[in-house]
């Protein structure tokens, strides 16, 4: 994963021309409704961040070994069948990660407007807020769609 990388590069890049005082909540409209110092928030999207990611990485790894029963995925039993649940696994392993990616992403986009909006690069945000977070449903439709598809029933793949 080298988002997590470019995060801390993104928020070391930034935290010296930030003010003192950041917005850094955003109602529905895009207006900012919470503040913190500028510590604060680097600080809070440093941990969320790294948080997520290593959660994320955690599941990515522990998948390999979960129980058939902890798994949802169409035609389960056909798919989990001792002959084919290594090249199954492996698949939904990638595909969980292109969704890991996606989601870290969107974090890490979201992030950016904030930075942008409180060095006054941007005016009001909830446009690029709410262009993120459609992007990101076409993403997980279109990532849901491949999914489906390739564990369709048997004989039936891609």
């Amino acid at each position: 994963m080298l988002l997590p990388v470019l995060a801390a590069i993104h928020g070391v890049c930034y935290y010296p021309f930030l003010p003192p005082r950041v917005a850094s909540h955003f109602g529905p409209g895009g207006q900012p409704d919470a503040w913190s110092s500028k510590e604060a928030f680097v600080a809070g999207y440093a941990i969320v961040f790294g948080a997520t990611a290593l959660f994320l990485l955690l599941v990515g790894l522990v998948l390999p070994r979960m129980p058939a029963s902890w798994i949802n995925l169409p035609n389960k039993e056909y798919w989990l069948a001792p002959s084919r649940r290594a090249a199954a696994v492996a698949a939904l392993v990638g595909y969980y990660f292109w969704f890991a990616d996606a989601t870290l992403g969107l974090l890490l986009a979201c992030v950016d407007v904030a930075f942008r909006f409180n060095l006054g690069r941007i005016g009001r945000p909830g446009v690029a807020f709410w262009t993120l977070v459609g992007a990101y449903i076409l993403f997980t439709t279109g990532w849901s769609v491949a999914l489906l598809r390739r564990f369709r029933g048997p004989g039936r793949t891609r």
